[in-house]
């Protein structure tokens, strides 16, 4: 049955895709019943592989394409079901089920002539992202693993740039390819070196031999993988693409941002784990780069006045909570921590992404001032709004509270056995940020639930709507309750997250600082109707607002002179290398030319020209003996 369920998953998105893509692009209803019944369909496979695991252990091999021989190395291009991949496995589904389901309304309206109907091959590309991120987290083979890695790549670049005919669509889509693919470069080339050095990409293989591998190969494998974590996952100095990436549809940034492309560099750690725990440099940067993004990140979601950007900020600071607890690992096992945040803020941020569409739906804005009195227009919504917003802010008994105070326990744990200053700026990162996520979260309920709504300009780019459909509301119900009753798992924690623990003197602190940001603010806005961002000084909120302008920076570094390096590429090309063929054509021409000018018809000039002939060959002739 594991085995089964295991291939479903991988399988069934992938074939949902081609047949939703061909046969919905004559007939639409057939796109959206293959999307959603293949993403429920795929959704039950994953249950029945995490039912399997418990109850019959993990399967080590289940054979899909079977083994390659390269000539260098015997690759054995297989899956494996374990507790990781089953239960990171039905986040992932039923993200991409509720996404499903939630498109069939929320893209309903595309086919007019200002929004060209697409809807087949956006519902085929979500079949086929889910495919190839089930095809990451069940792969026994780096090189397996490298496939649905990019596979990602190309489906998010296609899902981003969804609405192709706006500029900025096609802008966001191009940065998030490249930026991502700089990172992926840092994979392959960590693949290439296994395969010439260990002679084997099977991760079981090269989980056992890790201790006995060189340890500069170790090393700089470990790192050119983190390289490809802060890329995939978002994170510092690799991040600056996920908020642009907001100008995908909202059922897109959901998808993305909740369980699947941004946690993959997570997964991808937290599998080769014992790999890494044999670089201490590696995870040393990977501790380092956390502790940056999830504070900075932390303080640009706080400046920015769209509901979707303070939700992009905050999945690159959770993510980089994350990627702390995986850090702080001392022992292979050591990755429940991180784990167990990944599986919480799949269900509360997909949820909170679903309902900025469906607010974006009514009010016809994303931007938060044009949001105001939703907890008046429609309760249930931010009632919804409420909890999800608490669970990202760790407000206990809520699933992002468990699985965030694990984070910092881990940390805790580690800064008192020897992890460091590492481990210390891990902890002390992960308190600020609690307080910071606890502020611009409150901010952010204060300004889209209460307080006053100022309608939009009547050319704000969105539609008005005076309802949801019952495809948009039913899944946030669905996505509710993980996002309330996950923390069950802390009960009878299976063997990921055992290493999962909780001490009270840091969860209580880490609980008090975001509960204090959430006073604060709220006071500061219903009492004193201010909005907290406004105390920032002007300069410093647009700089956080801008993202600290490192895409400036990044256009200074990299864009600029990568340009200006083309331009001598192309000069070059076209000077030196066509000059010669140029060159030679002309100089033909020329002497045909100056030929034929020479052949007057005159029988005294053709004597003229034999005499001076003679005259210059003699001349020579005398010159030379």
């Amino acid at each position: 049955m594991t085995t089964t369920a295991a291939l479903l998953t991988v399988i069934i998105p992938a074939v949902v895709s081609v047949l939703g893509l061909f046969t919905g692009s004559r007939w639409r209803p057939w796109a959206r019943e293959w999307a959603v019944l293949g993403s429920l369909t795929c959704l039950g496979a994953a249950v029945l592989e995490v039912y399997g695991v418990l109850a019959d252990g993990p399967v080590r091999q289940i054979t899909l394409l079977g083994e390659v021989d390269t000539g260098i190395a015997v690759l054995s291009l297989d899956l494996r079901a374990d507790e990781l991949s089953a239960f990171v496995a039905v986040a992932v589904a039923l993200v991409a089920c509720c996404v499903q389901i939630y498109s069939t309304a929320y893209l309903g309206g595309e086919g007019t002539p200002d929004e060209p109907l697409r809807y087949p091959a956006f519902a085929a590309t979500v079949s086929l992202f889910t495919s190839a991120m089930m095809l990451v987290i069940h792969a026994e083979d780096l090189v397996l693993l490298l496939m649905g890695w990019e596979i990602m790549g190309i489906s998010s670049y296609l899902l981003i740039g969804h609405h192709s005919e706006r500029d900025s669509a096609r802008a966001a889509a191009v940065k998030a390819f490249l930026v991502t693919r700089f990172g992926d470069l840092g994979v392959t080339i960590a693949v290439v070196m296994l395969i010439v050095t260990a002679r084997t990409t099977a991760i079981r293989d090269l989980l056992a031999r890790a201790e006995e591998l060189p340890q500069s190969t170790v090393t700089a494998v470990a790192l050119l993988l983190l390289m490809g974590v802060a890329g995939k996952s978002a994170q510092f100095p690799l991040h600056t693409w996920l908020p642009d990436a907001m100008e995908g549809p909202t059922p897109v940034s959901a998808l993305i941002h909740a369980a699947t492309m941004v946690a993959a560099g997570v997964f991808l750690v937290a599998r080769l784990l014992p790999l890494f725990l044999a670089a201490d440099a590696a995870l040393t940067v990977a501790a380092v780069i956390a502790s940056i993004t999830m504070l900075g990140a932390a303080l640009a979601a706080l400046a920015q006045d769209d509901l979707k950007r303070v939700l992009a900020w905050s999945t690159i600071s959770q993510v980089a909570y994350m990627l702390a607890g995986v850090s702080m690992a001392q022992a292979a096992t050591d990755a429940g921590p991180g784990v167990f945040h990944l599986l919480s803020h799949a269900a509360f941020k997909a949820m909170l992404f679903l309902i900025a569409g469906c607010v974006t739906h009514l009010v016809g804005s994303t931007l938060m001032v044009h949001m105001g009195g939703l907890q008046r227009t429609n309760l249930k919504l931010s009632v919804l709004f409420g909890i999800g917003l608490a669970a990202l802010a760790g407000v206990p008994p809520l699933s992002g509270f468990w699985s965030k105070e694990t984070v910092l326990t881990a940390a805790e744990h580690s800064a008192m056995h020897g992890g460091g200053w590492a481990a210390w700026l891990v902890l002390v990162s992960g308190m600020l940020t609690a307080l910071v996520t606890g502020i611009y979260a409150a901010r952010a309920y204060g300004l889209v639930c209460l307080g006053d709504r100022r309608p939009p300009p009547a050319d704000g780019g969105h539609g008005v709507h005076d309802h949801l459909p019952s495809a948009m509301t039913g899944v946030l119900y669905v996505l509710a309750v993980p996002t309330v009753l996950l923390g069950l798992l802390m009960v009878h924690p299976p063997e990921l997250l055992e290493s999962a623990e909780i001490a009270l003197p840091t969860a209580a602190l880490g609980t008090l600082l975001p509960l204090a940001g959430i006073a604060w603010v709220l006071h500061l806005q219903v009492r004193c109707h201010r909005d907290v961002a406004d105390l920032l000084p002007g300069a410093f909120r647009a700089f956080l607002r801008s993202g600290y302008r490192l895409d400036d920076v990044q256009d200074a570094l990299v864009v600029r002179p990568v340009k200006a390096l083309a331009r001598v590429v192309a000069a070059g090309d076209r000077d030196v290398v066509d000059a010669g063929p140029r060159g030679t054509a002309s100089l033909a021409q020329a002497g045909g030319i100056a030929l034929r000018r020479a052949q007057t018809g005159l029988a005294t000039g053709y004597v003229t020209w034999l005499v001076a002939g003679a005259l210059a060959v003699g001349i020579a002739g005398v010159v030379l003996a």
